[in-house]
């Protein structure tokens, strides 16, 4: 039996609330700034994000320690484009986000994730 014993998070998981578009449609933010930051922050390695999907960001060997002023605007904005349609998302996330060490993966409840 080792003489100490270190325990962490694993990950964690949370929602953000839904929002209504200029089209009525109820749509949901991306992952915040403050979400990205805690996750680099922190001991996790993964964190979920539950809307009308389910998303994981995970820390890859090579993740950054933090996403500075840049990285929190375009944090904001995607969340804005993602109010009023989600169709690039995906583009946008793997192509915004490709040099931060972190991977996503997007899935609905009953199906399968997928990555980013």
């Amino acid at each position: 039996m080792p003489d100490r014993i270190e325990s962490g998070f694993l990950f964690n998981v949370h929602t953000h609330p839904d929002h209504t578009n200029s089209s009525g449609e109820k749509t949901y933010g991306f992952f915040s700034d403050v979400d990205i930051t805690s996750l680099l922050g922190s001991n996790a390695y993964l964190m979920g994000l539950v809307t009308d999907e389910f998303w994981l960001a995970c820390k890859t060997s090579s993740v950054i320690k933090q996403i500075g002023g840049v990285g929190q605007e375009m944090l904001m904005r995607i969340t804005e484009e993602t109010y009023e349609s989600r169709e690039f998302l995906a583009d946008v996330v793997r192509r915004e986000m490709k040099n931060w060490g972190l991977v996503f993966y997007r899935g609905t409840f009953s199906g399968r994730l997928e990555k980013i």
